[in-house]
């Protein structure tokens, strides 16, 4: 005779309340709480207009609100994600709608890593272009020095920007170079050909330089002829200067006043 089959209860789930969630998707902040557990924050719709500078093109200005993940007791944390926004008038429209003022520390998670760490990041290089770098420079504020001189280092390496605005926003946050251009460019680790797909190319990798010293190094590099701009719009190697990073930096070179570079031979 066959053995009766012993019916298996579902395990019971436990809903933990979601009332931060809840009240946003009925406001029509979010669609619903996956999006909300993806994005980890609140994005300004397209057609929430708002005036300069929060109309620039940064990071930190579209997606201005952190919210937090869900815990243990039903909560989450909503903050803003830089301090100084408190203006904005997506915050301030929020902010109304749901009737509380915004932490100005964030919304850490569990683990206490909270997205306001990068959002200055986000700002500077972002704007770091031809078209925004003074916006940059006016709402400097938002960021910090140093990552607009980290900033700096990658848009000129992609050819974003160009030298001399590089020149004009190092000088801005009071940053001048104490070396000579070999010695900058001596900094950079030694020259190595790649090839793939039959294409040669000689990218340039960091080295031991702080960014300021690559920033600079790259400035002048380029300004002297030593480093391209290859097809892929990154800069490269020239032949020159894979020849003058050999010479290392005891080499003697002086700076004429037009910013251009020569060696005395």
């Amino acid at each position: 005779m066959a053995k009766a089959k012993t019916k298996v209860e579902a395990p019971v789930v436990e809903i933990i309340p979601d009332p931060v969630c809840e009240q946003l998707v009925a406001l029509g902040l979010v669609p619903n709480s996956y999006h909300l557990d993806l994005n980890r924050g609140l994005t300004v719709p397209a057609e929430f207009r708002v005036s300069a500078p929060w109309n620039l093109p940064s990071r930190l200005f579209q997606f201005p609100i952190e919210v937090g993940e869900l815990d243990c007791n039903g909560q989450r944390r909503i903050g803003l994600m830089h301090p100084g926004m408190r203006t904005h008038p997506y915050i301030r429209h929020v902010e109304d709608l749901m009737g509380l003022s915004i932490s100005e520390v964030g919304a850490p998670n569990l683990a206490g890593y909270s997205k306001c760490r990068i959002a200055t990041w986000w700002h500077a290089v972002d704007l770091m272009s031809e078209q925004h770098w003074k916006d940059l420079l006016e709402t400097r504020q938002f960021t910090t020095d140093d990552d607009i001189i980290r900033a700096v280092e990658l848009a000129l390496s992609g050819n974003r920007i160009t030298p001399l605005t590089a020149r004009s926003v190092m000088r801005a946050v009071g940053v001048e170079t104490s070396e000579d251009a070999l010695a900058l460019l001596c900094k950079f680790a030694e020259p190595q050909e790649v090839v793939c797909d039959g294409v040669t190319s000689w990218p340039v990798n960091r080295g031991s330089g702080s960014p300021q010293d690559r920033a600079w190094g790259i400035i002048l590099a380029i300004e002297a002829g030593w480093l391209k701009f290859r097809a892929c719009g990154f800069i490269g190697w020239s032949e020159l200067g894979r020849s003058r990073y050999e010479q290392g930096p005891g080499a003697v070179f002086v700076e004429t006043p037009s910013g251009q570079g020569a060696f005395a031979f």
